[in-house]
């Protein structure tokens, strides 16, 4: 397969973090311009994904405490070779060589991950994830979400304002606000305490119906009045994490001071002398406008908007088939802090079943590496998170026995060896069959890991090596099968991230196996396995397996909208030791219900 590439709108052809000849070591040095491009890249190639982040690392330390170059470029070379090679190439190399075997990454099997029980942990409060929010994302909201908010002032019923001025009693009753506006807002960050909120250019028109009584009744007047209203308002938002890890706001410090222009009387023969004594409601209703605002403001916020964040879905159900159960990655916060210049989180990124609760990774999460800051700046969400994640997922998928395949004969694909799966084809590799059944029949290989995958984040795509068993089987008359003998060979492949465009975005993923070394043979019914012939089947299965890994990866997972927002111009960077996610939003306030 040769190596996709993708072409940026910077104008230049580049190879993709799926491209198999090299790393993007030299690209880092070069990043500075390439930010200023924001290069939205087109893939081209099947398997491509895009390298937005690729060219904008500079200066970023590695994750893992230093760069391991040799790695790296020999990992590329592998690859490369692998790719060039070609499953025919692989099949057609001597027959007592194995696969390639690449040495992709160090193996890293923790010895905890072999234990098929739950086991203890107090890691609870140990991030998994680390995400931040930045000035751009709250800049955004001031100008969608807040507008929104004062949209709904034109609606708001103010209370009746009753009184009497030298024995005169005035009613003013249907007291609202027309043609509200908000001329500017801004959200700016408070160290250690959340978000200060301005609201700047408040104005609107004042309408209201009055009616005036004279001492003893001996005249009364009704009629219309408006006036215009202009006025600012500040407040403190404190933000927070409740111990159930929703996010947490409340309202401290609220300012709003609102002044009312003059009051226009009309619809009565003495309006021209009730103008003239406006000044008389004036400061009365300007106490209430400016009382009613502030109660709407806490209203939405403590009222609204608080119990919503509380009652926040924080869990993503992964695309994994069980019947009656579901795999989710639990987003809860575990704190949520207000920096100078952007909000940091910190999430708990566990991975939990559905049907057992109790069966948590007991494996503590590792320290996860900062992000540039220049790339936290240019999106407005960042998450970044190591190879923990993904190892509770393979870790919750080996306890439930779903990292399993049967090949059946119908999957072995046309090849030079002529190789099928049945007794006949298999006297080479398993001479004893003939002697232990007295016809041909069909076999199945079932390939099973034998304990969890280890994991790898590498420049560009994750490694991925998994101790397997596969298992021959023959296929008996009717419906059983018998088992005959087991090969066990190590298993290395390579797994690339993107986030496929539209609406909703898709995230996807696809897997190559890139080599199955350190045969050796395992449990036999029918005496010893000619070893010699070992690699070429398992380069036949290869595909098969493949096909089916990838055919399962297929429908992805969509990125649905939530309580009006919707990700956007989301990028996926695999990095040394990381996986980083970048994206903005779009908010539509006529799905939220926040107001």
């Amino acid at each position: 397969m040769s190596s996709p590439l993708t072409v940026c709108k910077a104008g230049k052809l580049r190879p993709t973090l799926l491209a198999l000849g090299g790393s993007f070591a030299d690209a880092r040095d070069s990043s500075q311009a390439a930010l200023a491009a924001d290069d939205e890249c087109v893939k081209v190639g099947a398997d491509a994904e895009c390298a937005w982040s690729a060219l904008q690392y500079s200066g970023r330390a590695a994750h893992s405490g230093s760069t391991t170059a040799a790695t790296t470029a020999t990992d590329a070379d592998t690859a490369a070779t692998a790719s060039a090679a070609g499953l025919a190439g692989l099949v057609g190399s001597e027959l007592p060589g194995a696969l390639l075997e690449p040495q992709v990454e160090p193996s890293r099997v923790p010895d905890h991950w072999l234990l098929r029980e739950s086991v203890p942990t107090s890691t609870s409060q140990v991030p998994g994830a680390r995400a931040w929010v930045s000035q751009k994302a709250i800049d955004y909201l001031s100008q969608c979400m807040l507008p929104a908010f004062f949209a709904g002032l034109s609606e708001m019923q103010f209370h009746d304002l009753d009184g009497s001025y030298s024995g005169v009693q005035y009613n003013l009753r249907n007291i609202s606000v027309v043609s509200s506006r908000l001329e500017n807002s801004s959200l700016s960050f408070v160290e250690n305490s959340g978000l200060h909120l301005c609201l700047e250019g408040i104005s609107g028109e004042v309408r209201m119906d009055w009616h005036l009584t004279s001492p003893f009744g001996f005249f009364k007047s009704r009629g219309t009045a408006e006036a215009s209203v202009k006025g600012r308002g500040c407040g403190l938002l404190e933000l927070g994490a409740s111990e159930s890890g929703h996010p947490t706001v409340s309202l401290s410090d609220l300012r709003i001071k609102l002044e009312l222009g003059e009051i226009h009387f009309s619809k009565s023969k003495l309006s021209w002398f009730y103008n003239s004594a406006a000044f008389i409601f004036k400061s009365y209703l300007s106490d209430v406008l400016t009382t009613a605002v502030s109660e709407r403001i806490q209203n939405t916020i403590l009222k609204n908007l608080a119990p919503r964040l509380a009652r926040m879905k924080l869990a993503v159900e992964l695309p994994i088939s069980k019947a009656n159960d579901t795999f989710a990655l639990d987003l809860s916060l575990l704190s949520l802090q207000a920096k100078s210049d952007k909000l940091e989180a910190q999430v708990s990124g566990r991975v939990h079943q559905s049907s057992r609760p109790d069966l948590v990774y007991p494996a503590a999460p590792g320290t996860i590496p900062d992000i540039p800051e220049k790339l936290i700046n240019h999106s407005m969400l960042s998450l970044s998170m190591t190879e923990w994640i993904v190892d509770s997922v393979f870790w919750l998928l080996y306890q439930n026995g779903l990292l399993a395949y049967t090949v059946q004969p119908d999957d072995i694909p046309e090849n030079v060896f002529g190789l099928k799966l049945t007794m006949g084809s298999m006297k080479f590799l398993i001479p004893g069959l003939a002697s232990a059944y007295a016809s041909d029949h069909n076999m199945t290989v079932t390939a099973a890991v034998s304990v969890p995958p280890t994991l790898a984040f590498s420049d560009g795509f994750m490694a991925i090596e998994a101790p397997m068993t596969f298992d021959f089987n023959v296929v008996l008359p009717g419906s059983g099968s018998a088992f005959a003998c087991a090969l066990n060979a190590t298993v290395r492949a390579r797994s690339h991230v993107w986030v496929q465009p539209g609406s909703p975005q898709v995230l996807r993923s696809n897997l190559t196996i890139i080599s199955a070394s350190s045969l050796k043979q395992g449990r036999s019914e029918v005496g010893d396995i000619d070893l010699v012939f070992a690699s070429p089947l398992l380069a036949i299965v290869q595909p098969a397996a493949e096909k089916a890994l990838n055919v399962a990866l297929k429908s992805g997972a969509p990125m649905v909208a939530y309580a009006g927002f919707s990700l956007v111009n989301t990028r996926i960077v695999v990095a040394d030791g990381s996986l980083d996610a970048f994206s903005d939003f779009d908010f539509d306030s006529a799905t939220a219900s926040y107001f």
